[in-house]
């Protein structure tokens, strides 16, 4: 079998949930079927590393960089795809019989029309991480005001892309989006929340399976149940307005307030960036700082992003991951990853992240944005240590592991090739 992954980014340049998916998957099916029978083509960051003139440039053996598309709304392709094209020349040798897709943002929704121009025997596979398909602004359900979205509405869309050109963006989008929907042989959601809002926008359910992504690696070490005097939190992944890092700090502040003996790591951003933001007068950044000057000295430690191969080692030196999203989140690596090392966590009650974890079993649930509520299940866990070793031992035998995500994905892709799924 020939796989061609496809990926809105490469980890070397972004490390969001999607990318590393689709990473993860490569890995090891370059591994299971041939490291030349499986090719990763993935949208550079930014067009600064391309030469004039230059499309696509190989990153390393059967890893390929791909211009940027510029559009996030009608997600134009930004390179020639033509027969002749340098990006067909590059694919060529590889043959395909499966391309698995993991987006369209930066890559555009042009490309899978040359693909299979140029493979028509390949089967082709999406995996759903968010919402683009139906979600204009930023692919999330949240519409520009905060608030949740339900679903598309062409008024709303088009107060949440504000712009004069929206009305026209959106006619064009649907129209492209429809194709582009309708050129997949089959679609991978990460969570059943997520399959029934793509089944409600009108993609079959015959047409949807639910497969969770890989995890990190084969299993890790658990936590020892080991008592500290103080509750390590952590905060693991990208720091942004819809990640939550503020409603955390807010949390922690009010939990040591009432007298709840914990700390707080964050891994993801470090001091530089927090001031950075401050600076730029980001909304978020500056709500973070306030935070952080209300909570007690050296009970936050900002240790920066971090590397695949140190996830490990940063994971084992906390007792519950905490997180703090805004929206619909569909399956976060961070929750599979938190399991198969042991550890609980504490998340809102919203989305996948609802889905993955069974309230005061592997973890906790809270209603989003509510910092109250967080932090108290911050003082609960800080005066029960029993608790949390209950839930240190059920979050390790909720782990997927990495064995039986990629059985799932193997028979999945024999389903597609051999049983015409």
């Amino acid at each position: 079998m020939n796989v061609l992954y496809v990926a809105h980014g490469h980890p070397s340049q972004a490390r969001g949930g999607g990318e590393l998916a689709a990473w993860r998957l490569f890995k090891h099916f370059s591994t299971l079927y041939g490291p030349t029978n499986c090719g990763l083509l993935a949208a550079a960051r930014s067009t600064k590393s391309f030469p004039p003139g230059c499309e696509v440039m190989g990153l390393a053996p059967n890893q390929w960089l791909l211009k940027p598309s510029s559009n996030p709304v009608i997600h134009n392709t930004a390179v020639n795809l033509g027969v002749n094209s340098s990006l067909h020349q590059a694919l060529r040798y590889l043959e395909p019989n499966l391309i698995h897709m993991h987006h369209y943002l930066h890559l555009g929704v042009d490309l899978i029309h040359a693909l299979k121009l140029w493979f028509p025997q390949a089967k082709f596979v999406l995996t759903l991480h968010d919402y683009w398909g139906m979600c204009a602004h930023e692919g999330r359900l949240l519409r520009r005001s905060g608030d949740l979205c339900p679903g598309p509405e062409v008024e709303a869309c088009i107060n949440c892309l504000a712009s004069t050109e929206a009305a026209a963006y959106l006619a064009i989008r649907a129209v492209r989006m429809k194709r582009f929907f309708a050129a997949i042989d089959h679609f991978i959601a990460p969570s059943y929340f997520l399959k029934q809002q793509y089944q409600t926008w009108g993609i079959s359910a015959k047409k949807l399976s639910v497969i969770e992504n890989l995890p990190p690696t084969q299993e890790q070490a658990s936590h020892q149940p080991e008592f500290y005097s103080t509750l390590r939190l952590g905060y693991f992944g990208q720091v942004n307005q819809w990640k939550g890092l503020n409603i955390i700090l807010e949390a922690v502040a009010k939990a040591q307030g009432q007298g709840a003996n914990i700390c707080l790591q964050v891994h993801g951003i470090d001091a530089d960036g927090i001031s950075e933001g401050v600076e730029q007068a980001n909304p978020f950044h500056l709500h973070c700082a306030h935070w952080l000057g209300q909570i007690k000295a050296g009970a936050v430690q900002l240790n920066g992003s971090y590397q695949e191969t140190e996830l490990t080692e940063r994971l084992l030196g906390v007792d519950v991951l905490v997180m703090g999203s805004i929206w619909y989140e569909n399956s976060p690596m961070v929750i599979q990853e938190a399991f198969c090392h042991g550890l609980p966590v504490v998340a809102p009650k919203l989305g996948g992240m609802a889905e993955k974890i069974n309230h005061n079993k592997n973890g906790l649930l809270y209603e989003a944005a509510n910092t109250s509520a967080l932090a108290s299940l911050f003082i609960q866990l800080a005066a029960d240590p029993k608790l949390v070793a209950r839930l240190k031992a059920n979050a390790r035998k909720a782990g997927l592991g990495l064995h039986r995500a990629a059985t799932q994905h193997e028979r999945f892709y024999a389903g597609c090739l051999f049983n015409n799924k």
